[in-house]
């Protein structure tokens, strides 16, 4: 089945993987983000610094890979399209949330920053793309579902409004 899509979807992930691969490696990736920003922050713990924005920042990081990650790697493997959905856009909204804080407080750091960012969107577009498809095949299936129901397996009171007929769902 050829699929259209639309303006941001794609058909594969880096041009040869199937999107399903793709989601695990970002999800994957995204776990050992997790694991290196919260060791940077265990590395660099300075309380006498007063300028402690890099220690808390990943630490919130780290812990933000980690708990998405799970959530990604999770939907992807048993093809639930919920769970693709929440970290879209908790996703979403920690991207908007990084790049305002960069703005607002080290806008000379705000180019450095931008490139991991336009990856997280390209990652936000396979994972969207992968929970369209998951949509698309989910509604292929119930309009191809068909229901037999068994006259004998049924009550008296249902016997009388069934007649072993083939109901769609």
């Amino acid at each position: 089945m050829v699929r259209e899509t639309g303006m941001f979807e794609v058909t594969h992930f880096l041009c040869c993987f199937s999107l399903r691969t793709g989601c695990f490696t970002i999800g994957a990736l995204q776990m050992i983000v997790g694991a290196l920003c919260m060791t940077y922050a265990g590395l660099t713990i300075n309380l006498n610094n007063p300028y402690m924005r890099m220690f808390y920042a990943s630490i919130g990081m780290g812990l933000f890979h980690w708990i998405m990650a799970p959530l990604l790697v999770y939907g992807s493997y048993k093809g639930k399209a919920q769970y693709l959905k929440i970290w879209f856009v908790v996703t979403a909204l920690y991207i908007g949330i990084v790049m305002a804080s960069f703005l607002h407080f080290q806008y000379h750091s705000f180019l450095i920053f931008n490139f991991p960012s336009a990856i997280m969107v390209y990652c936000m577009v396979v994972v969207r793309s992968y929970r369209n498809v998951l949509l698309e095949t989910k509604v292929e299936n119930k309009e191809n579902f068909v229901l037999t129901v068994n006259k004998d397996d049924l009550s008296s009171k249902d016997k009388k409004s069934f007649d072993n007929k083939k109901i769609s769902v």
